[in-house]
């Protein structure tokens, strides 16, 4: 019995050994090499549509999540401000949001109840100055 395991064992090495040896006969072999390359040429392009694709939700995210909390805190700050008896229509609040907007180059408004406009950070053009220009490839 203690003879049959070692030749057991040799023969399962004995028909593994042609089947690597086939695995290295092919992987020299010149069109699974093509075949590589054209797999590689084809999945780089695919992982990277892939990565911008996902790395662009991430900043759609972002934004979202930035402008929700801004809106948060306009609302609080409304809020303070109707406690203290100052109304929606004050130029201080009109004023406020656009010394905002000239940092954050974020638009604005207050919207009272009836759905009508009381103050708006860019009612006399944006308060940041103008849109730079998009850079070109050639000056």
């Amino acid at each position: 019995m203690s003879v049959a395991a070692p030749k057991a064992a040799r023969t399962s090495r004995a028909r593994s050994s042609p089947l690597l040896a086939a695995l290295r006969a092919q992987s020299g072999r010149l069109y699974t090499r093509l075949l590589m390359v054209n797999l590689l040429v084809v999945l780089v392009p695919v992982v990277g549509l892939e990565f911008a694709r996902i790395h662009e939700r991430q900043l759609l995210n972002a934004l979202e999540r930035d402008m929700h909390n801004q809106a948060i805190l306009i609302r609080q700050m409304c809020q303070l401000s109707l406690a203290r008896g100052v109304p929606l229509n004050h130029p201080q609040h009109e004023q406020l949001l656009a010394q905002a907007a000239k940092n954050t180059r974020t638009r604005t408004r207050l919207i009272d109840a009836a759905g009508t406009v009381v103050a708006d950070s860019h009612r006399f053009g944006p308060p940041e100055g103008r849109e730079p220009l998009a850079p070109h490839m050639w000056p």
